[in-house]
């Protein structure tokens, strides 16, 4: 998958997230993009993680009320010398990117090759406008959750 933001963090700051994010984090044994992370019920779990060869994965929890905000997908390598974390979309919020990109692309050229169909260009625009806002909103959400769940794990050691 395409990551689209890598995060670097000091010293032994990767390892007390990811510990502070296990601890909020419900387990789940199959693939975080094709798993529903809608949870309504009053928990203090913040996030669902998969723990594989490769990496340790998270995505955070939405309620019904959240479910069109895309997917963001969490990554920490198991890999020592990468401290950081990474992020990605989903599947299907990258299907979508890649659908209205596209439709953004098609637009654009058939309004040069016609040049006086700009008025189409509208639609596409609008929506992967939508798209890039919620996506900011939800990564604004991550990033809060994120510092929630240390906050916790400091509470409690």
């Amino acid at each position: 998958m395409i990551y689209f933001k890598k995060v670097q963090l000091a010293g032994n700051e990767k390892q007390l997230l990811e510990t502070a994010m296990r601890k909020v984090a419900i387990k789940r044994m199959r693939s975080l993009d094709f798993t529903s992370a809608e949870h309504n019920m009053g928990s203090e779990k913040l996030f669902l993680g998969l723990d594989n060869n490769k990496d340790v994965k998270f995505t955070r929890l939405h309620t019904s009320l959240e479910k069109f905000f895309p997917k963001i997908i969490i990554s920490f390598p198991k890999d020592d010398t990468i401290i950081g974390y990474r992020l990605r979309l989903g599947v299907f919020p990258t299907w979508l990117f890649a659908f209205l990109a596209m439709g953004l692309f098609a637009t654009g050229f058939s309004a040069l090759i016609n040049q006086e169909d700009y008025e189409a260009m509208a639609a596409p625009v609008v929506f992967l406008g939508i798209f890039i806002l919620l996506t900011w909103f939800e990564l604004k959400i991550v990033d809060r959750h994120m510092k929630r769940a240390v906050e916790r794990y400091e509470r409690e050691n």
